[in-house]
Protein backbone atom coordinates (compact mmCIF):
# COMPACT_ATOMS: atom_id res chain seq x y z
CA UNK A 1 0.00 0.00 0.00
CA UNK A 2 1.39 3.38 -1.02
CA UNK A 3 1.23 6.20 1.51
CA UNK A 4 -0.83 9.26 0.73
CA UNK A 5 2.23 11.34 -0.06
CA UNK A 6 3.86 8.57 -2.11
CA UNK A 7 6.98 8.50 0.04
CA UNK A 8 6.55 5.11 1.69
CA UNK A 9 5.18 1.62 1.02
CA UNK A 10 3.42 -0.56 3.61
CA UNK A 11 4.11 -4.28 3.27
CA UNK A 12 1.80 -6.54 5.28
CA UNK A 13 2.42 -10.26 5.72
CA UNK A 14 -0.58 -12.57 5.48
CA UNK A 15 1.64 -15.40 6.74
CA UNK A 16 5.00 -15.40 8.49
CA UNK A 17 6.21 -18.97 8.01
CA UNK A 18 5.89 -21.71 5.39
CA UNK A 19 5.57 -25.43 5.97
CA UNK A 20 8.37 -26.32 3.55
CA UNK A 21 10.85 -24.45 5.76
CA UNK A 22 9.20 -25.07 9.13
CA UNK A 23 8.21 -22.60 11.81
CA UNK A 24 11.80 -21.62 12.57
CA UNK A 25 11.81 -19.12 9.71
CA UNK A 26 9.70 -16.07 10.60
CA UNK A 27 9.86 -14.10 7.36
CA UNK A 28 8.47 -10.88 8.86
CA UNK A 29 10.98 -10.88 11.69
CA UNK A 30 13.85 -11.70 9.33
CA UNK A 31 13.00 -8.80 7.05
CA UNK A 32 12.57 -6.45 10.02
CA UNK A 33 15.96 -7.40 11.44
CA UNK A 34 17.65 -7.25 8.05
CA UNK A 35 16.04 -3.88 7.35
CA UNK A 36 17.57 -2.48 10.52
CA UNK A 37 20.91 -4.06 9.59
CA UNK A 38 20.89 -2.48 6.12
CA UNK A 39 20.32 0.95 7.63
CA UNK A 40 23.18 0.42 10.06
CA UNK A 41 25.57 -1.22 7.57
CA UNK A 42 24.48 -0.35 4.02
CA UNK A 43 25.11 -3.09 1.42
CA UNK A 44 26.98 -2.52 -1.86
CA UNK A 45 23.67 -2.48 -3.78
CA UNK A 46 20.76 -0.02 -4.00
CA UNK A 47 17.96 -0.97 -1.60
CA UNK A 48 14.75 0.42 -0.11
CA UNK A 49 15.24 1.59 3.50
CA UNK A 50 13.06 0.26 6.28
CA UNK A 51 11.42 3.18 8.10
CA UNK A 52 8.89 1.49 10.40
CA UNK A 53 7.52 -1.80 11.74
CA UNK A 54 4.34 -2.94 13.51
CA UNK A 55 4.64 -6.45 14.96
CA UNK A 56 0.97 -6.72 15.94
CA UNK A 57 -0.18 -6.07 12.37
CA UNK A 58 2.75 -7.96 10.75
CA UNK A 59 3.50 -4.72 8.92
CA UNK A 60 6.72 -3.18 7.60
CA UNK A 61 7.10 0.29 6.12
CA UNK A 62 9.75 1.07 3.49
CA UNK A 63 10.76 4.12 1.55
CA UNK A 64 8.96 4.02 -1.79
CA UNK A 65 10.82 3.23 -4.99
CA UNK A 66 9.00 4.67 -7.99
CA UNK A 67 9.15 2.15 -10.78
CA UNK A 68 8.31 -1.44 -11.63
CA UNK A 69 9.83 -4.87 -10.93
CA UNK A 70 12.02 -6.17 -13.74
CA UNK A 71 9.57 -9.02 -14.21
CA UNK A 72 8.03 -12.08 -12.52
CA UNK A 73 10.04 -14.59 -10.50
CA UNK A 74 10.43 -16.83 -13.55
CA UNK A 75 10.40 -14.37 -16.46
CA UNK A 76 9.45 -15.27 -20.02
CA UNK A 77 11.61 -14.14 -22.97
CA UNK A 78 9.82 -10.82 -23.49
CA UNK A 79 9.64 -9.87 -19.79
CA UNK A 80 13.23 -8.63 -19.41
CA UNK A 81 14.36 -5.38 -20.99
CA UNK A 82 17.86 -4.62 -22.24
CA UNK A 83 20.24 -4.48 -19.31
CA UNK A 84 17.95 -6.29 -16.86
CA UNK A 85 19.86 -9.57 -16.93
CA UNK A 86 23.18 -7.77 -16.52
CA UNK A 87 21.78 -5.95 -13.48
CA UNK A 88 20.51 -9.19 -11.92
CA UNK A 89 23.96 -10.74 -12.29
CA UNK A 90 25.64 -7.58 -11.04
CA UNK A 91 23.51 -7.44 -7.90
CA UNK A 92 24.23 -11.09 -7.10
CA UNK A 93 27.98 -10.64 -7.53
CA UNK A 94 27.99 -7.40 -5.54
CA UNK A 95 26.40 -9.14 -2.55
CA UNK A 96 29.52 -11.31 -2.29
CA UNK A 97 31.32 -8.24 -0.96
CA UNK A 98 28.87 -7.55 1.85
CA UNK A 99 30.27 -8.53 5.23
CA UNK A 100 27.88 -7.15 7.88
CA UNK A 101 27.82 -7.97 11.58
CA UNK A 102 24.63 -10.02 11.67
CA UNK A 103 24.69 -12.40 14.67
CA UNK A 104 20.92 -12.95 14.46
CA UNK A 105 21.20 -14.96 11.26
CA UNK A 106 21.14 -18.73 11.69
CA UNK A 107 23.73 -21.06 10.25
CA UNK A 108 23.23 -22.62 6.85
CA UNK A 109 21.94 -26.13 7.60
CA UNK A 110 22.84 -28.29 4.61
CA UNK A 111 21.89 -31.55 6.31
CA UNK A 112 18.41 -30.27 7.16
CA UNK A 113 17.78 -29.04 3.62
CA UNK A 114 18.87 -32.35 2.14
CA UNK A 115 16.81 -34.31 4.66
CA UNK A 116 13.66 -32.39 3.72
CA UNK A 117 14.31 -33.03 0.02
CA UNK A 118 14.68 -36.76 0.65
CA UNK A 119 11.55 -36.95 2.81
CA UNK A 120 9.59 -35.05 0.16
CA UNK A 121 10.78 -37.42 -2.56
CA UNK A 122 12.60 -34.64 -4.38
CA UNK A 123 16.11 -36.15 -4.08
CA UNK A 124 17.15 -39.80 -3.67
CA UNK A 125 18.87 -40.58 -0.38
CA UNK A 126 22.08 -41.66 -2.12
CA UNK A 127 22.30 -38.32 -3.92
CA UNK A 128 21.85 -36.40 -0.67
CA UNK A 129 24.53 -38.53 1.00
CA UNK A 130 26.93 -37.90 -1.89
CA UNK A 131 26.39 -34.14 -1.63
CA UNK A 132 27.08 -34.24 2.11
CA UNK A 133 30.33 -36.13 1.50
CA UNK A 134 31.44 -33.57 -1.07
CA UNK A 135 30.53 -30.74 1.30
CA UNK A 136 32.65 -32.34 4.03
CA UNK A 137 35.65 -32.44 1.70
CA UNK A 138 34.96 -29.01 0.21
CA UNK A 139 32.98 -26.90 2.71
CA UNK A 140 31.33 -23.74 1.41
CA UNK A 141 32.44 -20.20 2.10
CA UNK A 142 29.45 -18.80 3.97
CA UNK A 143 28.48 -15.19 3.30
CA UNK A 144 25.51 -12.92 3.95
CA UNK A 145 23.20 -13.10 0.93
CA UNK A 146 19.85 -11.70 -0.15
CA UNK A 147 18.67 -15.26 -0.71
CA UNK A 148 16.01 -14.53 -3.36
CA UNK A 149 17.44 -12.46 -6.22
CA UNK A 150 15.00 -12.75 -9.11
CA UNK A 151 13.40 -10.24 -11.46
CA UNK A 152 10.39 -10.00 -9.12
CA UNK A 153 12.56 -8.68 -6.28
CA UNK A 154 14.41 -6.01 -8.26
CA UNK A 155 12.79 -2.64 -9.01
CA UNK A 156 13.86 -0.43 -11.89
CA UNK A 157 13.74 3.09 -10.46
CA UNK A 158 11.96 5.47 -12.82
CA UNK A 159 13.85 8.33 -11.15
CA UNK A 160 17.46 7.14 -11.21
CA UNK A 161 17.25 4.18 -13.59
CA UNK A 162 19.13 1.98 -11.14
CA UNK A 163 18.16 -1.56 -10.17
CA UNK A 164 16.99 -1.62 -6.53
CA UNK A 165 16.97 -4.84 -4.51
CA UNK A 166 13.82 -5.32 -2.40
CA UNK A 167 12.14 -8.04 -0.29
CA UNK A 168 14.88 -9.29 2.03
CA UNK A 169 12.78 -11.80 3.99
CA UNK A 170 14.97 -14.72 2.89
CA UNK A 171 18.28 -12.96 3.58
CA UNK A 172 20.80 -14.72 5.75
CA UNK A 173 23.88 -16.93 5.65
CA UNK A 174 24.35 -18.99 2.50
CA UNK A 175 27.19 -20.50 0.46
CA UNK A 176 28.90 -17.87 -1.68
CA UNK A 177 27.34 -18.33 -5.07
CA UNK A 178 23.79 -18.81 -3.77
CA UNK A 179 22.47 -15.46 -5.02
CA UNK A 180 23.95 -15.99 -8.48
CA UNK A 181 22.57 -19.54 -8.56
CA UNK A 182 19.10 -18.17 -7.81
CA UNK A 183 19.36 -15.82 -10.77
CA UNK A 184 20.40 -18.80 -12.93
CA UNK A 185 17.50 -20.94 -11.72
CA UNK A 186 14.95 -18.19 -12.40
CA UNK A 187 15.94 -17.91 -16.08
CA UNK A 188 14.63 -21.33 -17.09
CA UNK A 189 12.39 -19.76 -19.77
CA UNK A 190 14.81 -17.08 -21.02
CA UNK A 191 16.81 -18.31 -24.03
CA UNK A 192 20.52 -17.78 -23.41
CA UNK A 193 19.89 -16.38 -19.95
CA UNK A 194 21.42 -19.22 -18.00
CA UNK A 195 24.45 -19.29 -20.29
CA UNK A 196 25.05 -15.60 -19.59
CA UNK A 197 24.96 -16.24 -15.85
CA UNK A 198 27.34 -19.18 -16.19
CA UNK A 199 29.89 -16.94 -17.88
CA UNK A 200 29.86 -14.74 -14.77
CA UNK A 201 30.56 -17.49 -12.20
CA UNK A 202 33.78 -16.70 -10.31
CA UNK A 203 36.11 -19.72 -10.70
CA UNK A 204 36.44 -20.16 -6.93
CA UNK A 205 32.66 -20.44 -6.61
CA UNK A 206 32.04 -22.93 -9.42
CA UNK A 207 31.46 -26.04 -7.27
CA UNK A 208 29.18 -24.35 -4.76
CA UNK A 209 27.35 -22.44 -7.47
CA UNK A 210 26.14 -25.74 -8.93
CA UNK A 211 25.45 -27.29 -5.54
CA UNK A 212 23.47 -24.18 -4.58
CA UNK A 213 21.52 -24.36 -7.83
CA UNK A 214 20.60 -27.98 -7.07
CA UNK A 215 19.56 -27.12 -3.51
CA UNK A 216 17.43 -24.26 -4.79
CA UNK A 217 15.79 -26.45 -7.40
CA UNK A 218 15.11 -29.13 -4.79
CA UNK A 219 13.61 -26.47 -2.49
CA UNK A 220 11.18 -25.32 -5.16
CA UNK A 221 10.15 -28.86 -6.06
CA UNK A 222 9.58 -29.46 -2.34
CA UNK A 223 7.34 -26.37 -2.26
CA UNK A 224 5.23 -27.85 -5.03
CA UNK A 225 4.83 -31.34 -3.51
CA UNK A 226 1.14 -32.24 -3.47
CA UNK A 227 0.21 -29.60 -6.05
CA UNK A 228 -1.17 -31.05 -9.27
CA UNK A 229 -1.53 -29.64 -12.75
CA UNK A 230 1.57 -27.43 -12.63
CA UNK A 231 2.62 -27.05 -16.29
CA UNK A 232 6.14 -25.91 -15.41
CA UNK A 233 7.02 -28.74 -13.03
CA UNK A 234 8.34 -31.14 -15.68
CA UNK A 235 10.89 -28.57 -16.87
CA UNK A 236 12.10 -28.02 -13.31
CA UNK A 237 12.39 -31.77 -12.75
CA UNK A 238 14.57 -31.97 -15.87
CA UNK A 239 16.71 -29.16 -14.46
CA UNK A 240 17.03 -31.08 -11.19
CA UNK A 241 18.18 -34.22 -13.01
CA UNK A 242 20.73 -32.27 -15.03
CA UNK A 243 22.03 -30.59 -11.88
CA UNK A 244 22.32 -33.93 -10.05
CA UNK A 245 24.49 -35.26 -12.87
CA UNK A 246 26.64 -32.15 -12.89
CA UNK A 247 27.12 -32.03 -9.11
CA UNK A 248 27.92 -35.73 -8.79
CA UNK A 249 30.44 -35.45 -11.63
CA UNK A 250 32.42 -32.71 -9.85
Amino acid sequence: MWSGDGRTIEKRYDRRSWTFLGVRHDAWDVERRVGKLLRREPPPVPFARLVGADRRRSLLVFEAIEGQPLGPKFPYPDDLADGDLADLVGLALAMHRYRPHAPFTGRFDLARRLRRSVVGGVLPGEVAAAIERRAADDPPVIVFAHGDITARNVMRSSVTGEAVLIDWEWAGRYPRGWDLAFVWLSLIDVPGGRAEVERAIPPQDDAWFWRSALLLQALHLDMWVGLTGLPFRAAHERTRDELVERVLAQ
